[in-house]
């Protein structure tokens, strides 16, 4: 079984049980033959493929209106049909202070299939730049490669691990990059350059200067990794654009 739960809040006296079972009985072509009843305080919709399409219940709150909206049924995709239909009915119809989704088995159950895929991107992703990364720039790859934010991010999020967690496997290993998130995972090759992160290490370069090969090579070097190594195999198939629509998924 598949739940949704609506609070909807509401200046009181402005939406009476009768005003919110009108509205939600409204839309002729989404359903037929759909009746309400009143139940205690609240109301139900039934229609005549369901004793109980939708139950509303009072929700008490000093000087305002409010509503509970709960649906449960054993198919998502009604489920997930009449989440859509409830909240564009409140808040095209109806004078709403706050909508909140309280409970919503949907999207747990599309998260739930998305998620553990989500996470062996990650884990190949973090695999791929350890396996790239340390024959190109050495063990401390990391260090030259991230900037002093996700430098200092990462020594936060290890020592919480460790000392306030008490997450001791993190001690044993040197595998830094398990405190990366899905979008440093992604800036790592994007965004970032081996060596030069930071305004202060290029000012720093460009006065060492002596002639225009030097010159040459400091451009080659501040290109980001992504147009420096990846041209082909990841900018060529739009990794960037890719990462980033996962990103707002992950998110």
């Amino acid at each position: 079984m598949y739940t949704i739960e609506f609070l909807a809040l509401f200046n009181s006296g402005e939406c009476p049980i009768e005003t919110l079972t009108q509205v939600l009985t409204e839309p002729d072509k989404i359903w037929d033959h759909k009746t309400s009843r009143e139940e205690g305080a609240g109301a139900v919709i039934e229609s005549v493929m369901d004793s109980e399409l939708i139950r509303i219940e009072p929700f008490e709150t000093e000087g305002l209106d409010g509503w509970t909206i709960r649906v449960t049924k054993s198919h998502l995709e009604k489920v997930e049909f009449l989440r859509y239909i409830i909240a564009s009915q409140i808040k095209s119809k109806l004078n709403v202070l706050n909508l909140h989704l309280l409970v919503d088995d949907v999207s747990l159950k599309h998260a739930s299939a998305i998620y553990p895929k989500l996470h062996r991107i990650e884990n190949k992703i973090r695999q791929f730049l350890t396996h790239f990364f340390i024959p190109l720039a050495g063990l401390e790859w990391l260090n030259h490669t991230g900037s002093k934010k996700m430098l200092n991010k990462i020594d936060w999020r290890r020592n919480n691990s460790i000392h306030v967690h008490k997450w001791k496997w993190g001690e044993l290993l040197d595998d830094h990059l398990k405190f990366l998130g899905f979008r440093e995972l992604g800036a790592l090759i994007t965004t970032q350059k081996i060596g030069l992160n930071e305004p202060e290490q290029i000012v720093e370069r460009v006065e060492e200067l002596m002639n225009w090969d030097e010159f040459l090579q400091l451009r080659e070097e501040m290109q980001s990794n992504y147009s420096r190594f990846f041209n082909e195999s990841f900018k060529d198939n739009q990794f960037h654009k890719h990462w980033r629509q996962l990103q707002v998924i992950r998110d």
